[in-house]
């Protein structure tokens, strides 16, 4: 089974997105009582951001990546943890046995899955009275820097509206209880900051897969104003604020 989204041209750009916030995930891991003999699925992997975070805890990770783009940037990226293997395989039909699972995570992945199957997926490999988590980062566009890059964008995309763009800013409580498969919904948002190289940023909006498809008309005007505005109102260096929003639900 294939992916629904084909991420091969925004492979090599994807490690410069960042991590997600350690208060998150230490929550998180609180919530589905994650120690060191836990096993996680992480599914759509990409190059490793979310499972090495995973796996610094010292639980075992298998890390299923459709791309084969990614997945090799992946295994490179995680080469020095031991617990971590990666799999070929989709949040649909991850390949993995059945109840097998003390937790299974979606780091940005869960809109790019047809999320009703997906749930079904997760719920046969889970162990009983176990969970699933979704999360994704948002630029925190109150910072006056991410308002006029959003500005930039609103000037070549008038209907852009970052807070409403797609699955991945729906809120999933109503999407993870109509599977029928989980209950005990649990969500939080952090606040966190993280420092960018002026072109590690600039690479990192080039990993978006909406530059190259519904954007793909002016990706290069957007890219190329927003390094003019850093290269005005930067030093070398750019701090952005993020928010971690992540949604838990535990099998029934």
């Amino acid at each position: 089974m294939k992916a629904i989204w084909d991420y091969t041209s925004v492979a090599k750009y994807y490690s410069k997105r960042p991590s997600y916030s350690k208060k998150g995930i230490e929550w998180m891991f609180n919530i589905a009582g994650i120690h060191n003999n836990s096993t996680i699925c992480d599914i759509g992997a990409g190059t490793g951001t979310l499972t090495s975070m995973l796996a610094a805890n010292e639980c075992r990770v298998i890390a299923v990546e459709p791309n084969d783009a990614m997945r090799a940037i992946g295994e490179v990226n995680t080469n020095n943890y031991t617990n971590i293997e990666w799999v070929n395989g989709v949040g649909e039909a991850t390949t993995l046995p059945s109840n097998m699972f003390d937790l299974v995570t979606y780091g940005s992945s869960f809109n790019a899955t047809n999320r009703s199957a997906s749930l079904k997926e997760a719920y046969r490999i889970l162990k009983e009275d176990s969970w699933i988590a979704c999360m994704w980062n948002h630029r925190d566009t109150d910072n006056e820097m991410q308002y006029k890059i959003d500005t930039i964008i609103k000037h070549y995309l008038p209907d852009y509206d970052n807070d409403k763009n797609g699955k991945r800013h729906e809120e999933q409580d109503s999407v993870i209880l109509s599977s029928g498969l989980f209950h005990d919904i649990r969500k939080c948002s952090y606040k966190f900051e993280y420092r960018f190289s002026c072109t590690d940023y600039i690479e990192s909006w080039k990993s978006h897969g909406t530059m190259h498809s519904e954007w793909k008309r002016y990706s290069e005007q957007i890219i190329n104003d927003i390094a003019e505005l850093l290269n005005k109102e930067t030093t070398g260096s750019i701090i952005v604020p993020y928010i971690t929003k992540i949604w838990m639900g535990k099998t029934i």
